[in-house]
């Protein structure tokens, strides 16, 4: 731990650190006693705040699942949603899998995929790629098969399984339910196909309007261009929203930043559960809680992943030479609720000062304009490029 000058706050940097199968703490639900389960066979339980890189990290064999696996219990997602990272290997095809709930799967690596039926109905396909996100439906079988030979394949997977446990006592309604909706993908629409546009809220601000893009698979969030500006988080960002074709507006869903080069956004907190991963970019993110002086920077790149903790403050900001994207999978209970943001006008010094020293280590300047500081609700400029320029 360090220490900067007397008006400085105290820095630490973002971890995590593998759970003790013998040490998990209070079990309060049949998830506790079945997470606790599979670290005792070998799969590691990851505890703290923050994973550089979720591609790297050490995973065991989940024998009923036939694949490689760690699961998650970061600060501010643990007891409300089931993280996992599944690791298929090279031409290896994952055992049937299926739950009551709504998962969403983002791809840290390598090529495959999908396989996804009904019990007694024809199955489907599509093909997954690095950067691809799917939404699977509540009750449907699906496998993962890796394509290529020569390399594993690794993807996070996200659901409300934590909380839910909570509620429903008994496993079996989420593991062994027969009811499922066969409309779903058997119906007139292909929830797989092209996504396609409609308008809602989904959490950006209230009362704003805002496009969603409905699709149950989307190839490639890295290489997305079709954004907004959210003019309500500077920086000159653009933003999209993507949501499921069987969950509606308000169910199984995510949403993308982008942000310009040598810029950062405002600080801001939320309710807990706001899973993020890093497609693409280079920066790092600022997370404390109000009224404390400690400040806990996390560095990220493609492959990071970080839970803000609940109504904990934080901050995004892009060190590289592109524009950096953050993909937040939303998983917060109740449904995204914006709660209070700090303008650039009255923000700490050194927030500033701190994000040209990490610029200046790369021989980089801040794109920042001193308007942003010297007036409040600064209105940025949007141009025809994400730039905002």
């Amino acid at each position: 731990m360090a220490r900067s000058t007397t008006d400085d706050p105290v820095v630490t940097f973002g971890s995590y650190y593998r759970a003790d199968p013998n040490d998990l703490g209070r079990k309060i639900s049949w998830y506790d006693e079945w997470i606790a389960s599979l670290a005792m066979q070998g799969i590691p339980i990851y505890r703290g705040n923050h994973i550089e890189d979720m591609r790297t990290v050490e995973v065991g064999w989940w024998e009923e699942k036939e694949c490689g696996a760690a699961f998650l219990q970061l600060d501010g997602q643990w007891r409300l949603l089931d993280v996992r990272v599944t690791e298929v290997p090279p031409g290896h095809t994952t055992a049937p899998f299926k739950m009551l709930l709504d998962e969403k799967v983002y791809v840290l690596s390598g090529h495959g995929q999908c396989t996804i039926w009904a019990e007694g109905m024809p199955k489907r396909s599509f093909e997954w790629q690095p950067h691809s996100l799917f939404f699977i439906p509540p009750n449907y079988s699906y496998q993962l098969s890796n394509l290529r030979g020569d390399q594993p394949a690794r993807l996070v997977h996200s659901n409300r399984l934590d909380i839910a446990a909570s509620m429903i006592r008994n496993p079996d309604v989420f593991f062994n339910n027969p009811v499922v909706d066969t409309s779903i993908l058997y119906g007139d629409q292909d929830i797989f196909s092209e996504a396609k546009v409609v308008h809602g809220t989904m959490g950006i601000a209230r009362n704003e309007s805002r496009a969603v893009w409905t699709s149950n698979f989307f190839p490639d969030v890295s290489a997305w261009e079709k954004l907004e500006p959210y003019r309500n988080r500077g920086a000159g960002g653009m933003t999209v929203a993507f949501g499921s074709v069987h969950g509606g507006l308000g169910s199984t869903n995510a949403s993308m930043s982008v942000f310009p080069a040598q810029r950062y956004k405002m600080a801001h907190k939320h309710d807990a559960g706001a899973v993020i991963v890093i497609p693409k970019g280079e920066g790092y993110s600022v997370l404390w809680k109000p009224g404390s002086n400690e400040r806990l920077v996390c560095p990220w790149r493609e492959g990071s992943l970080l839970v803000p903790p609940h109504m904990w403050y934080h901050q995004h900001f892009n060190l590289g030479l592109e524009p950096a994207r953050y993909l937040k999978l939303n998983g917060h209970i109740p449904a995204f609720r914006e709660s209070e943001q700090i303008d650039y006008s009255v923000e700490e010094p050194w927030v500033h000062r701190r994000f040209q020293e990490e610029l200046a280590k790369r021989d980089l300047t801040t794109e920042m304009p001193e308007e942003c500081y010297t007036t409040p609700h600064y209105e940025w400029p949007y141009g025809e490029d994400m730039s905002g320029d």
